[in-house]
């Protein structure tokens, strides 16, 4: 077993949102020494931390300053939006990290797609478009249904699904009030359940943590993933497909070292590529989640694994795991019961709400309007299904109108 490092290795930790507390908890029971950075100063993982910096995450020089003034080891991103901030000012700074080539093609979807296309890897045919008038023209050169999105956001902000002519023009706003410089980019829309999966990368060799399935909200433009459900209910010769895929795909990136996040349309003709990201799965996947399907401490591997010691990322278990939302009936939201009741119920590993009183319910549009989580895990998939509908259940919200 690899003998735990000792308090001089210091991370600074970027984020320290709830779903990530846990993970500022695993890193200095490891024998880190863990330093948060978050802009929010009541942000929960600080109060676990040894020390904590309050800045953006997305600022480089603000995080090489961070990076320098804590002495950190190892700057470890384990959301979307630090990615590329890591990696530049790990770079600078000479500590080891994913790289910012890798970080740059995983964050921008254009520059993913091209890799992948050099690749000769099977994804969505897919246009480039800098205004709104190249978003309308690629739209009609690939056919409706197809998707609109930023080629640089996360938590699927702007992404619409277009299925007919009328709706364009609002997934054209969409799409380019939360897209940068980059522009956004059109895709051809593959009809077919999402699978999903996770994984480090050592020295260029993939190791799948898990695979799973994915239910989407109902609705015909904002396809909102509200339920991920370990391991994916796909025959074993798609999953065999999927994982083949995915290493080509990691490859194509230039992912050497580190975890990654990848999302694929299991279609009639094959499966398809969707994105990737060159950090752990968002929210409580990567703290909460894998440890439930796999029985890996994910954060503790993935420090160890950045930090080039010597680590195992296979899986210690295959367990069943369900990372679960909860959507919020129309009205304007008033108070919760049940919470209490719901956090202690045979296999929870965490609940909670993210919607406020006097916000509203109804449709999700992105992934980070969601109106609250569980994560819960069983013997097998059907049972941690199970357990995290009977937890959701258990919670009564009061709304208005």
């Amino acid at each position: 077993m690899t003998k735990a490092p000792g308090p001089d290795k210091t991370i600074l930790f970027l984020a320290a949102g709830e779903p990530l507390v846990k993970a500022v908890k695993s890193l200095r029971r490891a024998g880190y020494r863990v330093v948060t950075m978050d802009r929010s100063p009541e942000a929960p993982g600080h109060g676990e931390a040894d020390n904590r910096i309050i800045g953006s995450i997305e600022d480089t020089d603000a995080v090489a300053e961070a990076a320098r003034a804590c002495g950190a080891d190892l700057v470890l991103a384990a959301t979307e939006a630090g990615v590329l901030a890591a990696a530049t000012a790990s770079a600078r700074l000479g500590l080891p990290g994913i790289g910012v080539e890798v970080a740059l093609t995983c964050l921008d979807k254009g520059r993913m797609r091209q890799a992948w296309q050099r690749a000769n890897l099977l994804q969505p045919e897919f246009r480039l478009a800098a205004t709104a008038q190249d978003i309308r023209d690629a739209a009609t050169e690939l056919g409706l249904p197809a998707v609109i999105k930023p080629r640089r956001a996360w938590s699927s902000k702007g992404v619409s699904v277009v299925t007919r002519a009328e709706q364009i023009d609002e997934a054209i706003e969409s799409a380019l009030s939360h897209a940068d410089e980059h522009g956004c980019i059109v895709e051809r829309f593959i009809d077919g359940p999402l699978l999903t999966c996770d994984g480090f990368v050592k020295d260029g060799h993939v190791t799948f943590s898990m695979i799973g399935d994915v239910e989407f909200q109902e609705h015909d433009r904002y396809r909102v993933n509200m339920s991920l459900n370990y391991p994916a209910n796909y025959p074993a010769a798609v999953i065999e497909e999927a994982r083949d895929l995915v290493a080509a795909a990691v490859d194509a990136v230039g992912h050497r070292w580190g975890a990654f996040h990848c999302e694929c349309i299991v279609a009639e003709k094959g499966v398809y590529l969707v994105e990737i990201g060159g950090r752990p799965g968002g929210g409580h996947l990567f703290a909460h989640v894998i440890e439930q399907a796999s029985g890996l401490d994910a954060p503790v591997l993935l420090a160890r694994l950045l930090l080039r010691r010597d680590v195992d990322a296979a899986p210690r278990k295959t367990g069943g795991a369900c990372y679960r939302f909860l959507s919020a009936p129309p009205g304007r939201f008033v108070a919760a019961e049940g919470l209490a009741g719901a956090r202690e119920l045979p296999g929870v590993g965490t609940l909670g709400l993210t919607i406020r009183p006097g916000e509203t319910g109804g449709t999700v549009t992105h992934d980070n309007a969601r109106h609250g989580w569980v994560v819960a895990g069983g013997t097998d998939r059907d049972e941690a299904l199970q357990r995290a509908k009977d937890a959701l259940g258990t919670i009564r919200l009061q709304m208005e109108n």
